[in-house]
């Protein structure tokens, strides 16, 4: 079954173009003809939701289960037809040919063309591909759909400011041990992953042209209406089935924001909630609970990195109302922790204390520290200083590319007893605010990397540099966009994809606009991956184009 959201637009055509040749008579009683229709479907859906709501209590009656896919295409169906705009915010955005890569033109800028990569090799477009029976229609890239409509007044025909950026990802599976009764409404739900993204600031539109406004409906605002991070609930279409902002419980005093805490009678622990950035935030696992790492420079600094543990809760009684969101998420000010410095800092298990938290702070060269999870000894968070003050020091001679991690999870291969991590570079390294392509970073590309499970943290394993193709180029060759941000990943055996094979799953950024994510086969992941030699860094394996193509 396919997203209803997609194929609004589509429909409103061909409805159009039928119309259009069929006699007055005709139209008048096609008209009535669809709107007996409508008003008998909307009695059965009545019908339907009535009966479905009596459950099965005392004197109720056993209502018919819907399939997970059953249940995602109504809730999708349902937030349509009460918020009917919200179709254009789940079809991937078209941009200006200057916003691909260009990865096909034998021309090249020198910021390209004149420097080293990884293996002297040309970036590649790695081809996502699920063959699955129970999705034959699924080419398995997704847009993460958000719903703006608590916060996006429409204007006109502009499409939303941004819809999301730099989404992280994890499976529901990850969640059983701490999370089982929450695991299994969300899965009866059609849930399988949870998902953050990011409404923020965004580069949607960059130096654009009256004509590039209008051909693209960009938005003509200039910042973001709301700045906040989205809990999501996604099914394995990659379909948003439930969507909530993570809100700050001001418990306690917050960095340099908040000096005290807030009260609020009517919330459940009776302080204030409030919406906050939480800017990069990315989900990973500690003690079996979730967690989410982000950075807020306001109120921590730039280069600390804050974690918090998320507390969800679903409302699943028949009483809730329709109107209100049976879906929360919260963090407690109170549980705040940070550490230095820097920023795309993937946690890690410790394989060997699953009290200790681990943070791999550079991918080259590989650098590896303890994290205080803030619930540690004051003594224990001195030596964990110590330590990494000793890294520091050690690794700061030596030679290093500018290839950074990206994820905030790195995930445990037990199989090859690594961590599987990916890492990205842009081009130029630096961030000229007069270039023509973004107020950022741009012309990124992606390598997946693995390192040794215990100390001494190696690297092991490398893949060249590669891009995903775009779902949208107004070009129509094998291109991806300047900006794709892999900021989430995950690995799904092959019990969980129910055909029998493991999957990479990854979430991305797009032009620091949307949100999306895909499925890549690990046999595919690992015969991109190739052994590096002890002692070797990425900086090591760095040389000029041998060859473009």
């Amino acid at each position: 079954m396919s997203n209803p959201f997609h194929h609004a637009k589509l429909r409103k055509l061909r409805e159009r173009s039928i119309v259009s040749v069929l006699p007055n008579t005709l139209v008048y009683g096609g008209v009535i003809l669809v709107v007996g229709i409508f008003m008998l479907m909307n009695m059965m859906v009545f019908s339907r939701l009535h009966h479905d709501s009596t459950g099965t209590g005392a004197g109720g009656t056993q209502s018919q289960a819907m399939t997970p896919p059953e249940a995602a295409e109504a809730a999708g169906a349902m937030r349509r037809t009460k918020q009917g705009a919200e179709s254009v915010q789940c079809e991937f955005r078209q941009y200006p040919p200057r916003r691909y890569y260009g990865l096909q033109k034998i021309e090249q800028p020198d910021f390209l063309a004149s420097v080293e990569y990884i293996y002297g090799e040309y970036p590649i477009i790695v081809k996502p591909s699920m063959s699955h029976p129970e999705f034959p229609d699924y080419h398995s890239q997704g847009k993460l759909c958000v719903d703006q409509n608590e916060w996006l007044v429409p204007k006109g025909k502009e499409l939303p400011f941004a819809d999301g950026t730099n989404p992280s990802i994890l499976s529901l599976d990850r969640l059983k041990k701490s999370y089982p009764e929450l695991v299994n409404h969300l899965k009866a739900k059609g849930g399988a992953y949870v998902a953050t993204i990011c409404m923020t600031n965004s580069q949607c539109q960059y130096k654009d042209t009256p004509d590039e406004i209008k051909q693209f409906r960009l938005s003509t605002l200039e910042k973001p209406t709301v700045v906040r991070t989205l809990l999501l609930v996604l099914d394995v279409k990659f379909r948003t089935i439930l969507q909530s902002t993570i809100m700050l419980e001001r418990d306690a005093p917050w960095g340099r924001k908040f000096k005290k805490a807030a009260k609020d009678p009517s919330t459940e622990n009776g302080f204030e909630r409030k919406a906050m950035g939480l800017d990069d935030a990315r989900l990973f696992i500690h003690l079996d609970k979730l967690w989410v790492s982000y950075r807020e420079g306001p109120s921590f600094g730039y280069e600390q990195q804050v974690l918090n543990e998320i507390y969800m809760n679903l409302e699943t009684t028949s009483g809730v109302s329709e109107t209100s969101n049976p879906w929360s998420a919260t963090i407690k000010a109170s549980e705040s922790a940070s550490f230095c410095c820097g920023r795309n800092m993937a946690l890690m298990e410790h394989l060997e204390d699953p009290t200790q938290l681990q943070s791999l702070t550079w991918a080259d060269p590989v650098t590896v520290i303890d994290v205080d999870d803030g619930r540690k000894d004051k003594s224990t968070q001195q030596q964990q200083r110590r330590r990494r003050r000793q890294l520091v020091e050690t690794n700061i001679d030596k030679r290093k590319s500018h290839f950074h991690g990206t994820n905030a999870f790195m995930v445990y291969l037990p199989t090859s007893d690594e961590f599987l991590g990916i890492g990205h570079f842009h081009r130029p390294h630096g961030r000229d605010a007069f270039n023509p392509y973004a107020r950022f970073g741009h012309h990124y590309t992606h390598t997946f990397f693995t390192i040794s499970s215990k100390p001494p943290f190696r690297l092991t394993r490398l893949s060249q540099e590669f891009m995903l193709p775009s779902k949208s180029n107004i070009l129509g060759d094998d291109d991806g966009e300047i900006i794709q941000f892999l900021s989430g990943l995950e690995v799904i055996s092959g019990d969980q994809s129910k055909n029998g094979k493991d999957y990479a799953v990854i979430a991305y950024g797009i032009n620091d606009c949307e949100g999306a994510a895909v499925y890549l086969e690990m046999d595919r992941v690992n015969q991109l991956l190739r052994p590096v030699e002890v002692g070797k860094e990425v900086v090591d394996l760095m040389m000029p184009l041998k060859k473009k193509f």
